[in-house]
């Protein structure tokens, strides 16, 4: 997050601000493209006005719409081939592929529930033989 803002920070302010007057300038001729055929509609005579308010209104939403980000696509990792990734895709395991498919099945039972379950474990865990608190990884040897 702090590399992203750090990334607009850098820009300079000239260019920010001419890219939002472009971006304003195509919405601008957008929507006065929809006026020009919004007034061919009303002059039609031949329509009900209900069909014509209804023409108008599928016309501006098409407009003013904004376009759908598309969903990232999952590409499963092979043993010995790299996987390309990149814009718009995931690279995921088969593991992971597989829990996500069963995830959108909506059987009961099906998807990913976690570790656990089984006995309980005693507390105070640790290697067999060893006292003391818990020791772990290389530097707890004593």
């Amino acid at each position: 997050m702090q590399a992203q803002f750090r990334s607009i920070n850098a820009r300079p302010v000239k260019k920010v601000a001419e890219a939002k007057a472009r971006k304003k300038k195509r919405a601008q001729k957008k929507l006065e493209q929809v006026r020009q055929k919004a007034t061919a509609i009303a002059d039609q005579e031949d329509l009900s006005a209900t069909s014509k308010n209804k023409a108008m209104e599928r016309l501006y939403s098409k407009a003013l719409a904004v376009p759908k980000k598309p969903k990232a696509q999952i590409v499963v990792a092979k043993k010995g081939v790299g996987a390309r990734g990149g814009k718009g895709r995931v690279v995921v395991d088969r593991r992971l592929k597989k829990d996500s498919r069963a995830k959108d099945t909506g059987k009961p039972g099906k998807g990913f529930k976690g570790r656990g379950g089984g006995k309980a474990r005693k507390s105070g865990g640790g290697k067999k033989g060893q006292k003391g608190p818990k020791a772990k990884g290389p530097k707890a040897k004593r």
